[in-house]
This record gives structure tokens, sequence and C-alpha cells, in this order.
């Protein structure tokens, strides 16, 4: 799973192996859809964000809202069909496993890092502004992307409980798809997906410190 993968540096702790090429790797992924998106867009980004923070905040929160919701009735579903909760998805096991391991100031500070900036940042210009510019702003890329985000986040479980809760993936990958294509700017999903990830992480680091 790329994102995982391209990720694996800011959950990085005594259970896993990074190489210098795998670092260097990733730092010239990230920093050259960043340098691309960010010349292409650059003045759209700040605008949008001088302009419009207040809405993107606002319609951040409303999306969130959307999947709390939708997350919550795939839960109820999975647990209607199976007669027990799901399986966490990966990347949660992936950090709750770390977390238990180092839970120490830095370690928090990295995953916390990884988890709301980076890890949206790197999703939505592979995602979305990659595709979008290979395919064209329109509802093609907006399934593809959706499809593309569900397959890079599916966490192996193939029971009937494990694939529904999966679903809120390429949900999720909809929401931020259709947000891109109706506003034309990256802030916009990043927004969207850095506050997810917030309240997430936040809810991992609630759980952890039990």
């Amino acid at each position: 799973m790329l994102i995982h993968w391209l990720s694996l540096p800011f959950f990085a702790g005594k259970n896993l192996s990074i190489d210098f090429s795998h670092l260097c790797l990733v730092g010239v992924i990230g920093a050259g859809l960043a340098t691309l998106a960010f010349r292409q867009q650059k003045e759209k980004i700040i605008s949008a964000w001088k302009k419009e923070k207040q809405q993107i905040l606002v319609w951040a929160l409303g999306c969130l809202g959307f999947l709390i919701i939708t997350a919550m009735l795939l839960n109820f579903l999975a647990v209607l069909v199976s007669g027990a909760p799901a399986k966490k998805p990966l990347n949660q096991q992936m950090l709750e496993g770390q977390q238990t391991g180092d839970s120490s100031l830095w370690a928090l500070i990295k995953a916390g890092f990884g988890i709301v900036i980076w890890a949206p940042l790197l999703e939505e210009l592979i995602f979305r502004w990659l595709l979008f510019e290979a395919f064209g702003n329109n509802y093609l890329s907006v399934f593809l992307s959706s499809l593309a985000f569900g397959l890079a986040h599916y966490h192996g479980e193939a029971s009937p409980a494990g694939i529904i809760v999966f679903l809120i993936y390429p949900i999720m990958g909809l929401a931020f798809a259709y947000t891109y294509r109706r506003k034309k700017n990256l802030i916009w999903p990043i927004a969207c997906h850095s506050l997810n990830n917030l309240v997430a992480f936040t809810f991992i680091l609630v759980s952890l410190l039990k």
C-alpha cells in the first residue's frame, strides 16, 4: 500500500527498519509533488486561504460530520452482520502498536506530524491533484480518485464485517475528490483531510492514555 509505505518514516520505531534509500525516495517524491503542485496553484492556495479561511473550515467541519456519521453507520452495520465489532483499520493498528512500544513525547510528535500534516498533504497531492491533472476535472477523476484512495487504505480484512468497515475509505476519498472537483483548489481537500485525521489521532491518543 503506497501511502502506508511512504508514511513509514513518521511511524518508525524499534519495530521498523528504514534505510537511507527509503528516506531519500520518500523525500524526492514528496518534495517533487509538492513543488509541482505549489508552482501551479500557489497563488490560488494562498489567496483562497486568506479570503476564504472561514468557509474552508466550515466546509471541513461539514465533511468531518458526514464522515463520522458514515463511519458510525458502517460500524453498526458490521456489528449486525458479524455479531462483533470489526477489526481496526491497519493504519490505526500500526500507530497504536508503535505508540504502545514508544509513548515518548517525541514519538507522539512524529506520529502527529505524519498523520495530521504529512499524510493529508501527500495523499491529496497523489489522489487528487495528480489524478485530476491526468484525467481532467470530471467525474471519471472523482471515481478513480475515490477508488485509488480506498484501495491504498485496504487493511486486508476479507470478512463481510471487515469489507463493510473498509468502505469508509472510498467514501472518504469520494468526499475529498468531490471537494476538489467543486472548489478546484487543493487547500479545500487538504483542510478536510487534516481535520479528519486530527480528530482520529485525538481519539487514538485518548485510547492509548487510558
